[in-house]
């Protein structure tokens, strides 16, 4: 938690020096190009990323050390060329959908998409094996530091032209300097076993096995990043920048729940692979609380004072309050819902979660199709509102199913209940 806080405040100061500098048009052409960005790089990897978390900490557990080794030579190749096929195809194609003011700036965000997905494999492998805090120092750290950096120098020292495009290069050097570090702390993170052991390029195993992470990624990544691109096509550049701005504040909130299942995923993984889930039945609830109410105390000051808040990134950025507030409260419902996703991929029912995150997708763009034409950033966060709803109610009944627990706070409640009355009577 307390370096995802220090990478939200990093990114706070680079998205109000990008506002200031950028102004809500020049942002909105930045912040949409990097949403672009992020849907491609995380459908590009693959799901290796989710798959190599799973496997690596299950192999640690039970000593397979080939099998390790050659995943970690598989996936990071197997992603390499997904990633490149993807860029080029898309930069290929980009000149009937992105206008002449925003393909500089596009051209080079989708340029950094392979570097990303080797990013996300890497943090996969690292958090498998139990390294979860050096696994993201490279980007929650590192690199935003870098790119402010670079900002200051290139647009107060070295003069160079303040445009979206120009701050969209100086993230691509950050981005690939993070990505050299996070090597080297991967290097240095490898069990000293895998130095002795020959692993083997099982490229179509690793690949079917990632298959439905595929389509799980594809959807939550466009879950993530599907609100930001139809408010681009379907109102303007001003109201991305309000909707961008909105979303990443909020995400302040969602810092408790990400932290817990970077924490918490691994953990699944081998709890699963020695005992089942009779540890993750007791488990999960408390972990999950633990989440919320983090997530509710993040929220509370947010939703309270919107409005000073946003005043930090310009005047034109005051309209954005009331998506704020909805967002807000959307991270804490999420929180809510528990670890239904991480339980369901760590313990091999992944299918079930493409299916709740699947109808939690037709469900956000139906209603962002209903709601952003007419109001706009607005619109899109109460869209987002009731796709969380959605997407979470089904996630829980697949837990149940599935798994026969429930990961919700919600859980303890009857425990809590029995207890009291045994105490007082």
């Amino acid at each position: 938690m307390a370096l995802r806080i220090g990478s939200m405040g990093l990114g706070f100061v680079s998205t109000i020096i990008l506002a200031q500098y950028l102004g809500a048009s020049g942002y909105g052409i930045y912040a949409w190009a990097l949403a672009w960005a992020t849907v491609l790089q995380l459908i590009a990897t693959l799901g290796l990323d989710t798959l190599t978390v799973r496997e690596v900490a299950a192999q640690k557990t039970l000593a397979a050390w080939s099998a390790m080794r050659g995943l970690l030579r598989s996936g990071p190749l197997i992603a390499l060329c997904s990633s490149l096929t993807i860029a080029a195809a898309v930069i290929a194609t980009s000149f009937t959908f992105v206008s002449s003011t925003e393909e500089t700036t596009f051209i080079i965000a989708v340029a950094l998409v392979p570097i990303l997905a080797l990013t996300n494999v890497r943090e996969g492998a690292m958090q498998g094996l139990g390294r979860v805090v050096p696994s993201r120092l490279p980007e929650d750290l590192f690199r935003p530091t870098l790119f402010i950096a670079l900002l200051a120098i290139g647009w107060g020292i070295l003069s160079l032209s303040r445009s979206a495009s120009t701050a969209m290069a100086l993230q691509g050097v950050a981005t690939l300097i993070a990505f050299l570090a996070g090597l080297l702390l991967l290097r240095w993170s490898l069990p000293a076993q895998l130095s002795s052991t020959v692993g083997h390029l099982r490229f179509m195993v690793w690949v079917s096995q990632a298959l439905p992470f595929v389509v799980l990624r594809a959807i939550n990544t466009l879950l993530s990043q599907i609100d930001i691109i139809l408010v681009g096509l379907l109102r303007d550049s001003t109201q991305v920048a309000l909707y961008a701005t909105a979303t990443r504040i909020a995400a302040l909130v969602g810092i408790a729940e990400f932290a817990v299942n970077a924490a918490f995923l691994p953990v699944i993984s081998r709890l699963f692979a020695e005992s089942g889930v009779d540890r993750l039945r007791t488990g999960a609830p408390l972990v999950a609380l633990g989440g919320l109410l983090f997530s509710a105390i993040l929220a509370a000051p947010l939703i309270a004072f919107a409005p000073f808040v946003l005043h930090f990134f310009g005047n034109s950025f005051s309209g954005g309050v009331f998506a704020l507030r909805i967002l807000c409260i959307s991270f804490v419902i999420s929180a809510l819902s528990g670890l239904n996703i991480a339980l369901l991929n760590m313990t091999r029912h992944t299918r079930a979660v493409v299916v709740g995150s699947g109808a939690g997708l037709v469900a956000n763009v139906l209603l962002n199709l209903a709601f952003i034409p007419e109001y706009g950033a607005n619109g899109a966060a109460v869209a987002w509102l009731l796709s969380v709803i959605i997407w979470n109610g089904i996630l829980e009944f697949q837990v149940r199913r599935t798994l026969g627990i429930s990961a919700t706070p919600l859980a303890l409640v009857p425990t809590a209940m029995r207890r009291l009355r045994q105490r007082y009577t």
